[in-house]
C-alpha cells in the first residue's frame, strides 16, 4: 500500500496544521525527507505555487538529485494580483521546481473557477500542450463537486478531504472511478486533530471531544495507534489512489510507513470506525477553526 502514499509539502514552505509544533521544515530535513521517500516507493508530490518556498525547496533537491518524482501543483488564488493567462502561474511553478513538466495541475480556489469563464479552457489548453498530465480540483465541499457534475466537466484528479471523521465525498466515489477520475484524498488525521488531547480543545472544538475518545479507545482496544488506523483507514479504501500525507520530520515519515505494516490489524476492525464520521461542519472543516478560541 506504499506506493498509495503521497507527501504533502506545504510544511516545507510555511507553517502548517493546529498540532504541528514544529514549524516551517528546516530544507536539510526536507531533503531527507525526500531521499528517504524515493527509495521506498513514494513518488508523489503534492505542492501548489502559494506553500511558501515549497516548490522552490523541492525544486533545489531535484536538482541536486536523480530521484523521479509525480509532482502536483495547484493555482494560487487569483484574487492575489495574478492577472492574465494562468500559464504564465504555471511557469513560475515550473521554474522554482526545475522541471519541464508536471504530472497534475490543480484549480485550488473553485471561486476562481466560477468567476473566471475561460480558466478550465485554459488548464486544458495546459495539457494539451503537454506541460502538465492531468488536470482537476482541488475540492472542500460537496456543492462544488456537484456543480462540476451538473456542468459536465470532465477532469483527470479530484483531491479532497478525507478521514474517519470527514467522510462527505465518500458518497461520490464510486460515480468518479466510474469516470475516470483520480481520487487523491488529503486531511487524513484531520490536520492533526485527532492527536489533540480531548481534554484540552479549544471551545469551538469541544463537540469533538467525544470522538476523540472514541478514538483513543478502538486504539487501545486493538492495540493499533492513532495514526495506524487513521492513515490505513484512508488507504483500505478502494476507490482512493493517493493519500496525501503531511510529513514535518523524518522520523514522522518512518513512523507512517511502519504505520502501513499494520493494515491488516485496521482491516480486521473498519466496522469499529462507523460511528467516528462527524456531520458537525465546526468541527470538520477546519477554515472554521480559527474562531476557535481555548
Amino acid at each position: 500500500m506504499i506506493h498509495k502514499i503521497g507527501l504533502g509539502t506545504v510544511q516545507f514552505g510555511a507553517d502548517y496544521g493546529i498540532a504541528n509544533a514544529n514549524g516551517k521544515v528546516e530544507q536539510e530535513e526536507v531533503f531527507r525527507i525526500l531521499e528517504y521517500a524515493g527509495l521506498h516507493e513514494i513518488d508523489f508530490l503534492d505542492t501548489a505555487y502559494s506553500y511558501g518556498e515549497s516548490e522552490k525547496v523541492l525544486g533545489e533537491f531535484i536538482q541536486r538529485n536523480n530521484f523521479l518524482f509525480n509532482i502536483i501543483s495547484k493555482i494560487p488564488s487569483l484574487d492575489q494580483g495574478f492577472s492574465g493567462k494562468i500559464e504564465e502561474i504555471l511557469l513560475k511553478s515550473l521554474n522554482c521546481l526545475k522541471v519541464k513538466n508536471i504530472y497534475g495541475y490543480l484549480i485550488h480556489k473553485f471561486e476562481d473557477y466560477v468567476s473566471q469563464k475561460d480558466l478550465w479552457e485554459q488548464m486544458k489548453d495546459l495539457k494539451a500542450k503537454g506541460t502538465v498530465k492531468r488536470i482537476g480540483f482541488s475540492l472542500y465541499s460537496l456543492e462544488e463537486l456537484e456543480m462540476l457534475f451538473s456542468q459536465n466537466v470532465q477532469f483527470d484528479i479530484l483531491q479532497v478531504p478525507f478521514s474517519l471523521f470527514d467522510r462527505r465525498f465518500s458518497v461520490y466515489f464510486k460515480k468518479l472511478k466510474a469516470m475516470g477520475v483520480e481520487i487523491h484524498v488529503r486531511s487524513v488525521f484531520l490536520q492533526g486533530l485527532a492527536f489533540l488531547n480531548p481534554e484540552d480543545l479549544p471551545v469551538n472544538l469541544r463537540n469533538a471531544k467525544e470522538y476523540i475518545l472514541r478514538l483513543r479507545r478502538i486504539a487501545f482496544e486493538s492495540k493499533s495507534s492513532i495514526s495506524s488506523i487513521c492513515l490505513n483507514f484512508a488507504l483500505l479504501n478502494p476507490y482512493v489512489d493517493k493519500v496525501i500525507i503531511g510529513i514535518d520530520s523524518l522520523d514522522q515519515l518512518k513512523s507512517n510507513i511502519e504505520d502501513i505494516k499494520s493494515i491488516k490489524k485496521v482491516e480486521r476492525i473498519l466496522n469499529m470506525l462507523d460511528d467516528l464520521e462527524i456531520k458537525d461542519e465546526e468541527i470538520i472543516l477546519p477554515y472554521k477553526w480559527a474562531k476557535a478560541k481555548a
